[in-house]
């Protein structure tokens, strides 16, 4: 549905439609909301195909929330 992001003393959660772009550098997949950007590091995925699976799911999920750009 989006993500949720936990800190000790608060919760933010975005839904899919918020998110403006979702983006691959060599160590991080990135998903760009407003003027925030949310890393993920590509070492919390046990493997590169995992990596590739994520960033694909991710991109699907956010076209499908947005229609196509």
């Amino acid at each position: 549905k989006g993500f949720t992001q936990f800190a000790p003393h608060s919760t933010w959660t975005t839904d899919w439609r918020d998110v403006e772009a979702v983006l691959e550098t060599r160590h991080m997949l990135m998903v760009v909301i407003s003027a925030i950007t949310l890393p993920v590091p590509k070492s919390a995925f046990a493997s590169p195909e995992d990596v590739d699976e994520a960033f694909a799911a991710m991109q699907a999920w956010h076209a499908a929330a947005v229609g196509p750009s």
